[in-house]
């Protein structure tokens, strides 16, 4: 797993989907998917 995934996997989801709005407009429905998802990595 690299490095970046591993500090994201290290966060909440609510704090993964804060670090996405810095990024991605929008798309909060696909930013809270994603976040999910990472954490069950």
């Amino acid at each position: 797993m690299s490095k970046s995934l591993n500090q994201l996997n290290s966060l909440t989801p609510k704090q993964t989907v804060q670090k996405l709005d810095r990024y991605i407009i929008g798309q909060n429905e696909a930013k809270r998917s994603v976040a999910i998802a990472i954490k069950q990595c």
